[in-house]
């Protein structure tokens, strides 16, 4: 089975400058008040610092992939808000290692699964076969280590319904 759980899904709160106000991550509780950009991995510290100041001045939302502490790739998504207190809603999603082992057409044949395409669209929208579709999606669960396609079809919609970078 894949090494991600539900629980790397979070939402984090930041304040007009960046610092933490509130997190639903039980280990990034304990930095409210620091800024978000401390709490990440360096390589990744103007990433998020560019993302929550844009997020905030310029009302703009934002997709960014981080990387925390512990080397994990996270997929970050920004709102802005209205709050006095509260000016960035940060929707944090922890992107499993194995990801980064599947091939680019698996991974295309898995971002469009999770966005409801069946298979037989996938082949068209793709220009293969269905055999190529098939083993595609039967390669993936293999390293995935999924069970079953409908397992294969629920990490989808929740990992690749939206876009992960290649290189994850």
């Amino acid at each position: 089975m894949t090494d991600a759980t539900l629980d790397d899904t979070y939402v984090i709160l930041c304040d007009w400058h960046g610092r933490l106000v509130w997190s639903s991550h039980p280990e990034i509780e304990k930095f409210v008040g620091d800024t978000v950009w401390e709490i990440v991995a360096d390589e990744s510290k103007e990433t998020i610092k560019s993302c929550v100041s844009r997020t905030a001045t310029l009302r703009e939302p934002q997709s960014v992939r981080i990387r925390s502490k512990k080397g994990r790739s996270v997929r970050v998504w920004a709102w802005p808000l209205t709050s006095p207190d509260n000016a960035v809603c940060l929707l944090c999603m922890t992107v499993p290692r194995e990801l980064a082992s599947l091939a680019p057409r698996e991974l295309a044949c898995l971002r469009l699964l999770g966005q409801g395409i069946p298979p037989k669209q996938i082949a068209v929208k793709l220009g293969v076969s269905m055999s190529t579709v098939h083993t595609h999606m039967q390669r993936s669960r293999e390293k995935l280590r999924l069970k079953t396609f409908e397992s294969l079809v629920a990490f989808a919609g929740h990992y690749c319904r939206v876009a992960v970078d290649d290189n994850v």
